[in-house]
């Protein structure tokens, strides 16, 4: 299961989408 992985990654891209 990779749900550790997008638990990880999703929030990282949405911070950087907020930065932008």
């Amino acid at each position: 299961i990779k749900v550790a992985l997008a638990a990880s990654l999703v929030p990282a891209v949405w911070s950087l989408l907020k930065r932008s």
